[in-house]
């Protein structure tokens, strides 16, 4: 797999995790605090997509230096 595909990959899956929370999340605030467990799956979902884009940030320096 390329540079540029690994890349692509990492940006689909944080989407896609970011897309599932969205479309999952409850409408207020009050609503949240009561999903007890399932907001660790939610709270794991953004954690997911945010590593991935630190992920990116990270291989884009390594790829810029070892040029």
């Amino acid at each position: 797999m390329s540079f540029k595909e690994r890349i692509e990959e990492k940006i689909v899956k944080s989407r896609d995790a970011l897309e599932e929370v969205e479309d999952n999340l409850p409408e207020t605030f009050e609503e949240f605090k009561k999903l007890g467990l399932i907001k660790d799956g939610i709270y794991k979902k953004i954690e997911f997509a945010i590593q991935n884009i630190i992920d990116i940030n990270f291989s884009q320096r390594i790829k810029i230096r070892s040029s």
